[in-house]
């Protein structure tokens, strides 16, 4: 079983794994998790590497666990620190083995880096490599030194996350993760996507089909988190998208004259023939800009982000599509901005079952109340609703509450609310109630077994499929 409610650390004694277990003690703090530390030792290498602590005589088990108790606690110590519940736990084994088999159970292991040596040297190198080729879990390597062997500072809170995804269904996976990383910090999510070094005159081809393929792989990421800040190209702040940097860096374009197209003379087959185009040189301003902002550098745009707030109608599906003009991608030079397309995903409802604009709610009912009738509640949309339940339902009655379903998303009237009953029978009897039952059986109305007239299998069948 997934405990999705830690994380797993790993400790060998070394700096390098305090440092990851501060690390992972902050995530869980922000994230509201616990820590699971875990020190995972085989005798031989223990004797030999000893933690980075001390050295243990070869196969004094009892010495090695006192010294992995030891290192347990320190790391504890750092977890009560930042106020995380943090449990402990020793096991014999080979680390990479031990944490591959661990990997199952958690979502995320955070282990300490610090170059050559301790516990991430021994789970991420060549006679090691088994846990990041067969982890079923992602793994975080919390840096400690640089190349240079210098400490690496680490902040508490985390500003950007970035992630390299193709089309791969692993590439999709870490996408996934990022993001969910990334809204949890309220950080910014820069998805990087590498392209082939080509030259010629497919570059801007192979460019734009890359480009479509990241927008496809984003759209999801951008409707399940929709306060989360994805990097794209916004107006510029400081030209306000004009590009240039104030009203008098501009001039007449020379190749056009200020008409914004150019007519070419060709000859061909037919004749002399003239064709109109856009300015190659101005784009079909009319103007170049002599003075561009230096913010912007001429282009108009810059990468940014925004929150934006978008009404949501009533009646709204799954899959629809709601356009907000005006709020995608800014254009270059003052042009017009694309608009965001937002797509809707239908959370769906435990008691309410959805059919248009029809709500269906399984309504379960006692077998006095279906004899003798009575009051219960049923779920609306605006709350509950107390309906009567006439004496002598039977079960697969269809009882229909006009106008308390969805709204038409139209403005087209609303729809109903569909109460299937369905009569609950016990499944164990206790002496007396086996003895009220028989008597009952024993009674004229009790003798016979009628079918409920316009309420047999195929009405209800075809009811929901109308």
């Amino acid at each position: 079983m997934i405990n999705d409610k830690a994380i797993l650390v790993g400790v060998d004694g070394s700096h390098a794994s305090y440092k990851a277990t501060w690390w992972a003690a902050n995530y869980a703090k922000h994230a509201g998790l616990t820590l699971q530390i875990v020190c995972a030792y085989s005798l031989p290498s223990y004797a030999a590497v000893s933690f980075d602590a001390t050295y243990t005589a070869m196969g004094d088990d009892n010495a090695a666990h006192s010294d992995a108790q030891e290192i347990l606690s320190k790391a504890k110590a750092i977890a009560d620190e930042q106020g995380v519940e943090a449990a402990t736990l020793i096991v014999t084994g080979d680390p990479a083995s031990v944490f591959v088999e661990l990997s199952r159970n958690y979502n995320l292991i955070v282990i300490g880096n610090r170059g050559k040596g301790g516990l991430a040297e021994r789970l991420l190198g060549t006679t090691s490599s088994s846990l990041p080729a067969y982890a079923y879990c992602p793994i975080v390597v919390v840096p400690y030194t640089d190349d240079d062997g210098n400490l690496m500072h680490l902040n508490n809170t985390i500003t950007k996350v970035a992630v390299g995804s193709d089309e791969s269904k692993w590439g999709l996976k870490a996408l996934e993760i990022a993001a969910a990383f990334a809204d949890s910090w309220g950080a910014e999510l820069d998805v990087i996507s590498a392209v082939p070094n080509m030259k010629g005159s497919e570059d801007e081809g192979v460019m734009a089909s890359f480009q479509e393929d990241l927008d496809v792989r984003i759209k999801p990421l951008e409707e399940a988190y929709p306060n989360l800040k994805i990097n794209k190209q916004i107006a510029c702040p400081k030209c306000g998208g004009t590009g240039a940097k104030d009203a008098n860096s501009y001039s007449t374009c020379s190749t056009c004259n200020g008409a914004g197209y150019v007519n070419r003379v060709e000859n061909t087959f037919f004749g002399r023939m003239q064709t109109q185009s856009v300015c190659p040189t101005c784009g079909g301003t009319g103007k170049v800009i002599t003075n561009p902002c230096d913010e912007c550098k001429g282009e108009g745009t810059i990468k940014g982000s925004e929150v934006v707030e978008i009404r949501i109608p009533a009646g709204v599906g799954d899959g629809m599509v709601l356009t907000v003009s005006g709020k995608g991608n800014a254009a270059r030079h003052g042009g017009v901005n694309g608009d965001l397309q937002v797509v809707i995903e239908e959370e769906r409802n435990p008691e309410l079952l959805r059919d248009g604009n029809d709500l269906i709610h399984n309504l379960n009912i006692t077998v006095p109340t279906a004899l003798l009738g009575g009051s219960v509640e049923v779920p609306t949309v605006d709350g509950r609703a107390r309906i009567k339940i006439a004496p002598g339902t039977p079960a697969g009655k269809v009882l229909r509450l006009a106008g308390k379903g969805l709204p038409d998303v139209n403005g087209y009237g609303r729809g109903d609310i569909l109460v299937v009953v369905d009569v609950t029978v016990p499944a164990k009897l206790n002496a007396e109630e086996k003895r009220l039952v028989e008597q009952l059986a024993a009674q004229p109305s009790f003798q016979r077994a009628e079918a409920s007239k316009g309420h047999n299998i195929f009405d209800r069948m075809k009811s929901f499929f109308r």
